[in-house]
């Protein structure tokens, strides 16, 4: 090969690993706007505990909580108790809303008539466990949330959620 091919050869090299460069960081740039942008609105829920068989959420941020109704998988900050640690969000269903009647006989939970499930007396460590006593209509901004799971530690327990601690509601699980 001649020398002038061979330094066409290095310069159209130079030139391609230029390209490939500013490519992929045009495609590096693209993905972050893209991902601000999308954080705006929606957040990524990780659920490590196993009130739901689903691990990850989509989640669209609270301008949707005046959405909310029965059925709806929600991130919230439950109320203080001694389990959840401040801050730290759980993923629930809302099993019961505001205007529905929740009644707690003995520990069993119902939602307008309709069984829901039983509270535990024992935490899955075999300490006591006070369970939450209510008997009436919810009122307006205030849901009941749970899971199915019996070991789930949600509304049986903290009570009712307001919606101001209802950070997000899922829009995909997988």
């Amino acid at each position: 090969m001649s020398l002038s091919k061979h330094l066409l050869t290095i310069e159209l090299l130079k030139k391609s690993c230029e390209y490939k460069y500013v490519r992929t960081m045009l495609i590096i740039v693209f993905f972050f706007i893209f991902g601000y942008v999308l954080s705006q609105k929606y957040y990524l829920g990780f659920n490590f505990s196993t009130s739901f068989p689903e691990k990850i959420f989509i989640l669209e941020k609270k301008e949707v909580t005046d959405k909310l109704k029965n059925g709806d998988i929600i991130y919230a900050l439950p109320p203080k108790n001694d389990y959840v640690p401040d801050g730290k969000m759980v993923i629930k269903k809302i099993v019961c809303s505001p205007g529905q009647i929740l009644n707690v006989v003995g520990k069993d939970f119902y939602c307008d008539h309709n069984y829901l499930f039983k509270a535990k007396t024992k935490d899955s460590r075999g300490n006591s466990i006070e369970h939450f006593k209510f008997n009436g209509v919810i009122p307006k901004d205030h849901f009941f949330i749970a899971s199915f799971v019996p070991n789930s530690f949600d509304s049986r327990y903290f009570g009712l959620v307001s919606r101001e601690r209802i950070k997000g509601i899922s829009i995909w699980k997988n």
